[in-house]
């Protein structure tokens, strides 16, 4: 991993990527997810590898007070193991505020990244967790956090948007990031499982907290806060 990353600079997706696809392979992966705690109590997404982008854009930005395998490893500075999808839904009902969980792995890790935030990684493999193995985790921790000291938000080349909503529900984030992702009121009904009148309900909420006029100002405003320089 080391020479990887010595052989010229990396950006945070393609580092991604290759934990995914070399550094875990022996895992059987399936995807990669890399979160950064933001100044407003959210977690940000960063980086992801292997998650459609329905998944993509309802984790885009996470409330730090849900209750989910990557807040809980933050807080805790702990690397959790989650050993089967039912485990998983059963020990994090929050998630349920956060749409359908995809069941199609067999383990899952969270790993902190030494309080700065967290990766969480989907496997089809089944690891033992012991000191050695928890040591290679934090190890790849520290990778990505050595990126994220580098690479800024607003200068990372990637399709992820990072919401201005700060006190909004965890449906309401839910559904913004649908709507900055380019989701319309019938697509996110479809995809949360709540009906369509609901959903422009909620949308009409987001609007007035957030104090825009519609959707192309919502989305132009989030496009303007990613290209702003650091």
């Amino acid at each position: 991993m080391s020479d990887y990353l010595a052989q010229t600079r990396r950006t945070l997706d393609e580092l991604c990527e290759f934990l995914t696809v070399v550094t875990f392979s022996f895992l059987s992966p399936r995807a990669l997810y890399i979160g950064e705690i933001a100044n407003d109590g959210y977690i940000d997404l960063r980086s992801a590898f292997g998650f459609d982008k329905f998944s993509v854009a309802r984790w885009s930005r996470i409330p730090m007070t849900v209750k989910i395998p990557l807040t809980e490893s933050i807080a805790k500075n702990e690397c959790i193991l989650i050993p089967n999808p039912k485990v998983f839904v059963k020990t994090y009902p929050d998630l349920k505020n956060l749409g359908e969980i995809d069941t199609d792995w067999k383990t899952s890790l969270s790993v902190p990244i030494q309080r700065r935030g967290a990766y969480f990684l989907v496997l089809h493999g089944d690891p033992e967790m012991n000191a050695e193995f928890e040591h290679l985790l934090r190890s790849v921790g520290n990778m990505i956090l050595m990126n994220l000291r580098e690479v800024q938000p607003s200068q990372e080349k990637s399709s992820v948007k990072i919401s201005s909503a700060t006190k909004l529900t965890a449906r309401q984030v839910l559904i913004h990031n649908l709507l900055i992702h380019g989701y319309t009121n019938p697509e996110i009904a479809r995809e949360i499982g709540y009906s369509e009148s609901l959903v422009r309900q909620e949308t009409i909420a987001i609007y007035a907290f957030l104090g825009v006029s519609g959707r192309k100002e919502l989305i132009r405003n989030d496009a303007a806060k990613v290209s702003e320089p650091a």
